[in-house]
Order: C-alpha cells, then sequence, then structure tokens
C-alpha cells in the first residue's frame, strides 16, 4: 500500500500542532476592521457585491469564536480549527444545527451552520483564513499592504429575497484578540 506524502511525513514528525497556537476550547474574538472589497484600504482584495450593509455584520462588530476540534487537512503543516459562535444571536443568525463533525478546515478557523437569517434558512460558512503570513495570530494587519487575516460569511440560501439568488457572501479584514476567561 503507497501512503500519500503527508502521511508519511506525519509519521515522521508525529501529529501537527495547532495553526498559530489556537488552542483547544478556547475563545477568540474576530474583530472585523473593514469589508474587503475594491474600495479596501488594503491591499488585494478583488470585488465581492456582498449581503448588504443591513443583512447581518458589518465592520466594527466582533463574533466570538469557541473551538471546538482541531484537523489536519492534507494540504496544512498545522491543524486547523472547528469552531462554533458563542453569542450568534448578536448578529442576527438563529443557529438550527452544527455541520462541523466532519471538515478538515484548510483555514485557522471553520464553522458550518444550518442557520436562519432574517427567516431565511440556509447553511451559513464562517471562516478566517490567512492572506499574508503574520508574525503571530493576533498580529495586526496595516492599511495600504495586503492584510494578514480576512474573515469570510457566506450565506448559502434559495428562500431569502435580501440576497443574491443563490445566497451572498462578504469578505472583511480582520484582527483576532485572545478571550480572557474565569475559571
Amino acid at each position: 500500500m503507497i501512503l500519500p506524502l503527508s502521511q508519511v511525513l506525519l509519521g515522521c514528525r508525529g501529529e501537527p500542532n495547532a495553526c498559530y497556537g489556537v488552542e483547544l476550547g478556547a475563545q477568540y474574538d474576530i474583530e472585523l476592521i473593514e469589508i474587503y472589497d475594491e474600495n479596501s484600504s488594503f491591499l488585494g482584495a478583488g470585488y465581492n457585491a456582498g449581503c448588504g450593509p443591513d443583512f447581518d455584520i458589518e465592520a466594527g462588530d466582533k463574533v466570538r469564536v469557541e473551538v471546538q476540534g482541531q484537523k489536519a487537512h492534507p494540504a496544512n503543516d498545522c491543524l486547523g480549527s472547528i469552531v462554533t459562535v458563542v453569542d450568534p444571536a448578536s448578529h442576527g443568525w438563529d443557529i438550527l444545527k452544527l455541520r462541523n463533525e466532519n471538515k478538515f478546515p484548510r483555514q485557522v478557523f471553520l464553522g458550518q451552520f444550518e442557520a436562519s437569517i432574517q427567516g431565511c434558512e440556509g447553511l451559513l460558512q464562517i471562516y478566517v483564513d490567512v492572506r499574508r503570513t503574520p508574525p503571530s495570530l493576533f498580529s495586526v494587519s496595516e492599511p495600504g499592504k495586503e492584510p494578514y487575516f480576512i474573515f469570510d460569511r457566506t450565506f448559502v440560501t434559495s428562500s431569502c429575497p435580501a440576497t443574491e439568488e443563490n445566497g451572498c457572501d462578504d469578505q472583511y479584514v480582520a484582527t483576532i484578540h485572545e478571550v480572557e476567561t474565569t475559571p
């Protein structure tokens, strides 16, 4: 039996560590700095029509997530983190069912949920992806340069007049903050 190179390398190196030192069970605030579109003050953005300003989230919001699991994607050298949203109602999200069970995230954070937003049901996916390698998980992006982290929220639905035909998607430049929890 021939094993994929990623499995052979894992056998030599052991289990990979979590990407950027993300801890299982920890909570993080993902601060949405600005929408990442053709008007962004950060480099590298493409055009994205998005969900509109009154749909659910906007620049200045913080999305708090909790790390529920970690898995290695074959394209990663580290474990991506599977998350749930701590207070989804603050963004107008009614989480109906978690869809995280068999995911192998390529991103730093990934969460998938069956959700209702503004009375429309569909698949809500959030993730934080790396655009430019940061010095740390908490690095702050500088305008005029490509950002370190992008937060992407996608809502796929066919039952919602507030979105495009098959749903909508927005990307935000993001900064990540660790949440201090008391034992």
